[in-house]
C-alpha cells in the first residue's frame, strides 16, 4: 500500500543520520523528489522500508538495482565487481517487463545494461555525472 510505505519515509526521518542532507519526501511527492533522494532510497531507505510492503518477487527485483548500483557507485567495488553488477543489472532488465509491463521498458531501463561500461572507463558512479 503507497500510503503505508509514505507513513514509513515520515517515520524514519528521525532515524536517519545528519549526512543525509535531503530526506526523502512521501510517495505522493515523487514528482518532486530531487535526484539525492532516489539515491538515498534506492542505497538506503528504500531496502528497508520496502522489506516487507512489497510482494517477494518486486522486493527481489528491487534489490537486484540497488544491489548493482551499490557496487558501482564504490571506487573499492566498481571494477572488481563490475561483472557482478553487469549480471544483476541484466536480470533487472529481463524480468522488467514481466513485473511492470513491456510498454515501460524504455530506453532508460535499457541503458542499465551499459552503465557497467562507462563505470569500467569513467570510474565509479559518485565520480562522474551525466
Amino acid at each position: 500500500n503507497p500510503d503505508d510505505i509514505s507513513d514509513e519515509l515520515n517515520n524514519i526521518k528521525s532515524y536517519l543520520p545528519s549526512e543525509f542532507k535531503r530526506v526523502s519526501r512521501t510517495l505522493e511527492e515523487v514528482e518532486y523528489w530531487k535526484a539525492t533522494e532516489f539515491r538515498n532510497f534506492l542505497l538506503y531507505i528504500g531496502p528497508i522500508v520496502l522489506k516487507c510492503r512489497l510482494r517477494k518477487s518486486l522486493y527481489k527485483h528491487f534489490m537486484l538495482l540497488s544491489c548493482a548500483i551499490r557496487l558501482l557507485i564504490s571506487p573499492e567495488t566498481c571494477h572488481t565487481y563490475n561483472f557482478v553488477a553487469r549480471d544483476l543489472l541484466k536480470q533487472f532488465v529481463t524480468e522488467y517487463s514481466s513485473h511492470y509491463g513491456e510498454e515501460y521498458v524504455g530506453y532508460n531501463v535499457h541503458g542499465l545494461i551499459h552503465i557497467c561500461d562507462f563505470v569500467l572507463i569513467h570510474g565509479a558512479l559518485d565520480s562522474f555525472s551525466a
